[in-house]
């Protein structure tokens, strides 16, 4: 995040906090500090959160799924070849 007074490439975060406007939507509430030594100004930012594409996210959950059916053959099939005693 570059500052907007000496146009500084780095910053560091302060406080966050979470914040839920009259309209509904949730955001970040973040106080950032310059780490320029000569400027150290501080600024606010909000960040907002977008909803994922909900396709996209059952893609995900479906290879969740595979890789658990995996897992679980594995594990089982490490059982059956394990020596009893």
């Amino acid at each position: 995040m570059c500052c907007p007074e000496c146009q500084g490439k780095q910053s560091t975060i302060i406080e966050t906090r979470h914040v839920k406007y009259e309209d509904g939507n949730d955001y970040i509430r973040r106080r950032r500090e310059c780490c320029n030594k000569k400027c150290r100004s501080r600024w606010t930012t909000y960040e907002s959160f977008e909803m994922a594409d909900p396709e996209l996210c059952l893609r995900a959950a479906d290879a969740q799924k595979q890789i658990d059916e995996v897992s679980k053959l594995l594990a089982q099939t490490r059982k059956l070849l394990a020596p009893s005693t």
